[in-house]
């Protein structure tokens, strides 16, 4: 029978710190029954998605024609004094224009609240009117805050701001308000009603509380951040319901901003990772609720953002938030984050080297990754030196997820035994795989009583699934090749061809493709020396132009497929040039940081009228290029007394793996035979992956 058994590995007594950070399962405030449900909204963040929009004309010109041409002409300020009042656009999030009047100014920002804060008409949430309203003394609070501890602390550890002044704002070209200061660099914090979906449905639980967003400063060429207006009275302060949420909220998006001009094209868990500490830096809480969802699913990527689904980002916020507050408390403290922040390397590369530029030579991503792992299940000083522990929190009331597993049950699939992962909240994910840079922990009760004799047996896999496909996309094309849709995905599917007796040479392809304009890319490219380098090919649909800002990786590919084929089409790829000699060819598929469309489909391909693939319907010749995943085993054992009242000392052991073929086989009797319990850590370096693990009987060279 299927056993689905997970235990809590720390005691369940949770006693969480609430601030900023403290998002929980939503709850309902209402009066009596017949009165409308409002929720007691909770913060959330759209980040990730909206820094990846691009200026689009055609929207502002159509919000400024539905207010009429007049209130869009008029004589333009060079500098706006307070009580002045002017149009913004945020696009979707402020409804088109609203009027903002400028509330208020300090020495490194200025506060712009919109004239109507209020909910759609009808909303119950208007009959609550202080909970609408922004008082000179909300606005003259988030200017001390900003000014004398948001600003000087994330100016020491990151940056200065951009050095914008809205002279070059595209709002300015096309004739519309655009803000100009004289003030260069001042932040704008623009304050208003978010038009998200708890905007238009009270009863929603979550609102977004703030957000940056690249293409708005390129619109006004000001350093922008936006920020909601619902609720300041109890959410603001140290002593309010929710303490510091829009000061926390503010320091957030403004590492965003700062990380933004400093590496633009940083990958998203370390740019959340940084704003999430930025809060911290600035003493606006620490963000227990966010690791309590996190280390209840230990098994979602730190590094792959949403890989688990919306269901359980608040997972993602929680384990990269906790990544930076192990990397500040041992490899540097605030220093190293400020070198990840400058850093134009992105992710664990960026990582490893700002461990290398602070002469922590012997590490790299992985090996911290690795601590990082076990820190979060030991908690202690016992055994590591303090490695194994946080020095600035105490993770010790956060229960960690474990796998229950006692020895009989031999050698199990992970996958299969234990099940999808659920969320804190109680959602299932759908998925039972471990994540990029995820981990597993398995609880091992009984050792000293069920394994005598035995070893440790792991078979992991070599390759995670991730890139093309066969989809079945019914009649008349069937089984096709698709290259999949996300973020910063660079997906191949290759095939060999041999030229050497041909006089003249074609590439033929039946597909379809809706690819992001001119950022994302489909590339057709061959190969003579075995894969070592490629060229990209082209005709009357590829295009070597590229966004100026599209992904330096992407523009070095050129020239490619983009935008949308309108509808299954074929195309031909003179390869008269390599007649001659056996090629490989690929289709690699490469998106940038933010905003996908569907992708790209391939069914019929074609050598000189040779059908040598059809997606499966009758053959298959191309294959994809798969990533190699790498396992990481441990095995920790705590001290604990022995039954006759010894006491044993806590065991940290690593084990090799083969990763020629991701197998372990290992006696670990002798080692471990005293001790009762002991852990078994397993992550992986890219995902998803299966494995199977588990004790088998000893065989004699490995007794």
């Amino acid at each position: 029978m299927k056993k689905i058994i997970k235990i809590l590995s720390v005691a369940i007594a949770l006693v969480m710190v609430l601030g900023v950070f403290a998002v929980v399962f939503p709850t309902t405030i209402a009066a009596p029954s017949e009165e409308p449900v409002i929720a007691d909204v909770e913060r959330m963040d759209i980040g990730p998605s909206i820094r990846g929009e691009f200026p689009d004309y055609s929207a502002v010109a159509s919000s400024a024609y539905a207010l009429g041409a007049s209130p869009m002409k008029h004589d333009l300020n060079d500098f706006y004094n307070i009580g002045d009042v002017e149009w913004y656009w945020a696009g979707g999030y402020s409804g088109g224009f609203q009027q903002f009047e400028k509330r208020g100014e300090g020495n490194y920002c200025e506060v712009w609240v919109a004239l109507d804060l209020s909910f759609p008409a009808g909303d119950p949430r208007n009959a609550y009117t202080s909970r609408i309203t922004i008082t000179d003394d909300h606005v003259a609070w988030i200017i001390d805050q900003f000014d004398n501890n948001i600003y000087p602390n994330e100016t020491a550890y990151f940056s200065e701001p951009p050095p914008l002044d809205g002279s070059n704002a595209l709002m300015k070209e096309w004739g519309y308000p655009y803000m100009e200061t004289n003030d260069t660099g001042k932040v704008m914090i623009m304050i208003f009603n978010i038009r998200d979906d708890n905007y238009y449905d009270p009863s929603y639980p979550y609102y977004i509380a703030g957000f940056f967003s690249p293409t708005l400063d390129l619109y006004y060429d000001r350093n922008i951040i936006n920020i909601d207006c619902w609720d300041w009275d109890n959410r603001t302060g140290p002593d309010s319901p929710r303490p510091w949420l829009y000061e926390g909220t503010v320091a957030h998006e403004y590492q965003h901003l700062l990380h933004d001009y400093l590496d633009p094209d940083e990958d998203t868990w370390l740019n959340e990772g940084c704003s999430m500490y930025a809060e911290m830096l600035c003493g606006y809480g620490i963000p227990y609720d966010y690791f309590l969802r996190y280390l209840y699913t230990p098994d979602n990527s730190l590094t792959e953002w949403g890989d688990q689904g919306d269901i359980n980002i608040l997972a993602d916020y929680g384990g990269a938030a906790l990544f930076m507050i192990y990397l500040s408390d041992h490899f540097g403290g605030s220093a190293l984050i400020s070198d990840l922040v400058k850093s134009e390397l992105n992710g664990a590369t960026s990582v490893t080297q700002a461990l290398h530029d602070r002469n922590y030579t012997d590490w790299n991503f992985d090996k911290v990754y690795h601590a990082f792992s076990l820190a979060n299940l030991i908690r202690s000083d016992s055994i590591g030196n303090g490695l194994y522990n946080y020095e600035s929190i105490d993770l010790g009331p956060i229960p960690l997820m474990t796998h229950y597993y006692r020895p009989t049950y031999g050698y199990i699939d992970e996958s299969w035994w234990y099940g999808t992962t659920w969320t804190y909240d109680d959602y299932d994910t759908g998925i039972s795989t471990l994540g990029s840079y995820g981990t597993d922990y398995f609880f091992v009760d009984n050792f000293n009583k069920d394994a005598t004799s035995m070893s440790l047996r792991f078979d992991g896999d070599d390759i995670a699934m991730i890139g093309w496909e066969q989809v079945s996309t019914g009649y008349p094309h069937g089984y096709v090749w698709y290259s999949g849709e996300s973020d910063l995905r660079d997906v191949s599917l290759v095939g060999k061809a041999d030229l050497s007796d041909v006089e003249e040479a074609t590439l033929t392809i039946t597909t379809y493709y809706d690819i992001e304009d001119d950022w994302d890319f489909g590339f057709v490219q061959v190969s003579i020396d075995g894969g070592n380098t490629w060229v990209s090919l082209a005709n009357e649909y590829t295009t070597d132009e590229a966004d100026p800002d599209a992904h330096p990786a992407i523009v070095e590919n050129l020239p490619g497929l983009t935008g949308w084929s309108e509808g299954w089409i074929t195309m031909s790829f003179d390869l008269s040039e390599y007649v001659g000699h056996e090629i490989m060819y690929r289709f690699r598929y490469m998106t940038d940081w933010a905003f996908t469309y569907e992708g790209w489909f391939i069914d019929e391909v074609y050598i000189n009228d040779v059908l040598v693939d059809d997606g499966g319907d009758s053959i298959s010749t191309l294959e994809p290029v798969y990533p190699n995943s790498d396992f990481m085993i441990t095995i920790y054992a705590p001290g604990q007394l022995t039954s006759d009242g010894n006491m044993l000392l806590p065991l940290l052991l690593d084990i090799n793996v083969n990763h020629a073929d991701e197998t372990v086989l290992r006696s670990v009797s002798s080692l471990l035979s005293l001790y009762d319990y002991l852990y078994i850590i397993v992550s992986t370096t890219q995902g998803p992956v299966d494995y199977w693990i588990g004790t088998v009987p000893n065989i004699p060279f490995l007794a």
